[in-house]
């Protein structure tokens, strides 16, 4: 990722509205969503730049509930959190001390994040109407 903080923030505009778009017209393509962006994505989430951090969780807001699929059967390495976890992470109240940092200090990324997190929940286990005018749970 770019050292320039403005055009790393250009670069997630641009993921994110590929996959906002995506989400409109090509849903099929999850796996191509989730190779080539999430690991920036997910890089981007450990800046330190709390816009770039932001812009990245809201990111995670546009995804699919194949591209979560995808993503909870991949295996992080060991040093590297999976991007649910990091995004929890973010979603904590946290202060930063000479030693130690726990939580997100930044308010604009812990509301992303939880956004993120929101949206995931509706994705994959959220409600959906049927024809029958019960609603029933997303299998």
């Amino acid at each position: 990722i770019n050292k320039d903080s403005t055009r790393r923030l250009l670069g997630l505009q641009l993921i994110r509205h590929f996959i906002q778009g995506r989400n409109d017209f090509c849903a099929d393509r999850s796996s191509y969503v989730c190779d080539s962006f999430c690991p920036y994505l997910l890089c981007a989430l450990g800046d330190s730049n709390a816009a770039v951090r932001a812009s990245s969780a809201a990111c995670y807001g546009f995804l699919l509930r194949s591209d979560w699929e995808r993503l909870f059967r991949l295996r992080p390495s060991s040093e590297q959190d999976s991007h649910f976890q990091q995004l929890l992470r973010l979603c904590i109240n946290g202060e930063s001390s000479e030693t130690t940092s726990v939580g997100e200090p930044a308010a604009s990324v812990r509301s992303e994040a939880c956004k993120a997190i929101g949206n995931l929940c509706t994705e994959c286990f959220g409600l959906r109407d049927s024809s029958d005018g019960e609603i029933h749970l997303i299998p």
